[in-house]
């Protein structure tokens, strides 16, 4: 038999026991952003031989094939290539938590509760966060392109900037703010309202959509396209609609929550109330989350 390892810095070593005519295996779902390096070594009835190490070490670039999803009661669940680095759950929350934000790397990530506590978890930075006033909720969280801040939205339509990010406005006169997703150079952000407006700050640009004017509301979640001008909307019927040069790539089942875009910008997961993620374009499957005893609020990818 032939006993083939990956260890990765600050990780789990991942191995596998091979038949001795075996001559290549592929390790999937490795954490990006770490290096890993590879060992072989052969195991007889005598016990196991010397180890062949690669002394290269090999760093993967954040995929397509991982994201992260949290829940109410901030259960963190890691699938595919990006792990779970803790989250705030274990204990009694004093608020729910609303939303999650990773950093570039996919190393760790900001959570949100609605009261606006910010928790961090590995290389995620504290960078400050406000308690709400009365009547008012926070409702999500977008990081900044560095992982050195993030934009906190608030149900009323204003927007807290934290960390080295700039505030670039707010939406006032509203109650049903939903979501925000940041540009991909951080220089602006747009904010989406359950009755389907987008409102658009710095340089994120007024978009027209590629379904037409009237949506299925009301809308949970937007992400912004990496790859091109654009972004999509999904609604709590799952149906996502495309604006600008985004394109649709399919429709989710009711019950979506929320949307996060691949990093090519070739697809999109659709997360559902229940932990369900669905996968559309260029995103993997990496499976759903256990949200059996919490709902489900957010999903991120590096």
């Amino acid at each position: 038999l032939v006993l083939a390892q990956s260890r990765g810095t600050g990780q789990d070593s991942v191995g596998v026991t091979l038949a001795r005519t075996a001559r290549r295996y592929t390790f999937a779902h490795l954490q990006p952003g770490v290096p890993w390096q590879f060992s072989v070594v052969a195991i007889s009835r005598r016990g196991y031989g010397l180890h062949a190490v690669d002394p290269h070490r090999f760093t993967l670039m954040p995929g397509d094939n991982g994201y992260i999803v949290a829940t109410a009661n901030g259960g963190t669940f890691g699938l595919g290539s990006l792990s779970s680095r803790g989250g705030p759950g274990g204990g009694h929350l004093a608020s729910p938590i609303a939303g999650i934000a990773a950093t570039p790397n996919g190393l760790g990530y900001f959570e949100i509760a609605t009261d606006g506590h910010l928790y961090h978890f590995g290389n995620a930075g504290y960078y400050g966060d406000k308690p709400v006033t009365a009547g008012q909720r926070v409702v999500g969280i977008a990081a900044a392109p560095d992982g050195l801040g993030y934009w906190v939205l608030l149900n009323t339509g204003r927007v807290e900037a934290f960390g080295h990010v700039q505030n670039f406005g707010s939406v006032h006169g509203i109650t049903d703010a939903v979501a925000i997703a940041a540009t991909p150079d951080g220089g602006g952000y747009y904010v989406a309202q359950a009755n389907g407006k987008v409102s658009h700050f710095g340089d994120a640009l007024p978009l027209r959509g590629k379904r037409g004017a009237h949506l299925a509301t009301p809308i949970v979640g937007i992400t912004v396209d990496p790859a091109a001008l654009g972004y999509w909307l999904v609604g709590a019927n799952g149906t996502v609609y495309a604006f600008g040069q985004a394109r649709t790539h399919g429709n989710a089942a009711a019950g979506a929550v929320a949307i996060v875009a691949t990093p090519d910008g070739g697809g999109y997961w659709v997360l559902a109330r229940n932990g369900h993620v669905s996968h559309f374009g260029t995103a993997r499957n990496a499976g759903s989350a256990s949200a059996a005893l919490s709902r489900a609020v957010g999903i991120t990818t590096a």
